[in-house]
């Protein structure tokens, strides 16, 4: 073989060599953006989640503190109706 043979061989080879480099590297770099992808979905599913649990916190919190109101209020009231009887039982009794 001569070496204008090999020198063409060796070119076709490097031509040949680069495009399988070329695809295999886009197809790295598609499945890496692919994976990206699915990471950036889940990050935003879990964000709207911990927005969501939040919502439920603070709802949830409003109705403790409403429930703890209520129970002071009738905590209240009992104490009223308590000093209402016994100044009537205190009247009745004189």
């Amino acid at each position: 073989m001569n070496q204008a043979s090999q020198i063409w061989v060796l070119g076709v080879t490097v031509t040949v060599m680069s495009t399988i480099l070329a695809f295999v590297a886009k197809l790295i770099t598609q499945q890496v953006l692919k994976k990206l992808d699915d990471i950036i979905i889940e990050l935003q599913r879990l964000s709207n989640t911990s927005v969501a649990q939040e919502e439920r916190l603070k709802a949830l919190k409003s109705n403790q503190e409403m429930f703890v109101d209520t129970l002071n209020d009738h905590a209240n009231d009992l104490v009223n109706h308590e000093i209402r009887i016994t100044k009537l039982e205190t009247l009745k009794s004189n």
